[in-house]
């Protein structure tokens, strides 16, 4: 599997099947709207390392380009309506969860003979598999984690469609890293200051030495 793989691991759908599949099933997941998509839900075990970077900026806001925050443990926490990275603190980053599902109907191939279709189970939703993520928008804009912003600044997250980045372990079979490209809005708190449109990198690095500890 490639290093850079968003479609073939996070549908994380395996068919169980060695021949034809049934007429009746369809493994199709339902169409994910843009800026959305399907991730499975074991991708954001374990601790991970956050920082962000500022990669654009209007030049008169003053802000310092390629500028970064030092690294920062933080765990995912899965909610019915959204995914949070959270330090000791709270949280530092947030994106909306917009349904939970299972993988699609599958089918079993035993010798020649193939069984029907087995849908999935109706569970409870932090029970399902996948989860359908909005990557528009940060619903938390923390201060902490845009900390090259001015303290004083008042900050809001904007909607905006910028593919998610995932970097797959092959010696781990895991994801290793993935990235989100998120819009904000900064107004500094001065008199006649114009607010700035910046675009802000949050950059998650899996700590495989930590898990366990």
């Amino acid at each position: 599997m490639p290093r850079s793989s968003l479609l073939g691991f996070l549908l994380a759908i395996t068919l169980i099947a060695c021949g034809e599949p049934a007429e009746d099933c369809d493994f199709s997941l339902p169409q994910a709207d843009p800026g959305t998509g399907y991730v499975d839900k074991n991708v954001f075990q374990g601790s991970w390392e956050h920082t962000t970077t500022l990669l654009d900026a209007p030049a008169a806001s003053g802000l310092m380009l390629g500028a970064a925050t030092e690294p920062v443990l933080v765990d995912w926490v899965l909610f019915e309506g959204r995914i949070a990275a959270h330090d000791d603190f709270g949280p530092r980053f947030s994106l909306a969860v917009i349904r939970h599902i299972d993988t699609p109907p599958h089918y079993i191939s035993i010798g020649e003979e193939t069984l029907p279709c087995v849908p999935p189970v109706d569970r409870p939703w932090y029970e399902r598999t996948l989860a359908q993520v909005d990557w528009r928008t940060d619903l938390v804009a923390a201060p902490d984690a845009l900390a090259f912003a001015p303290s004083s600044s008042a900050i809001e997250p904007l909607m905006r469609v910028h593919e998610p980045t995932f970097n797959f372990s092959e010696e781990r079979s895991e994801i290793a890293a993935m990235s989100f490209r998120m819009s904000y809005r900064v107004t500094a708190d001065c008199e006649g200051c114009d607010a700035a449109t910046i675009l802000v990198e949050h950059r998650f690095i899996r700590r495989f030495d930590l898990d366990g500890a």
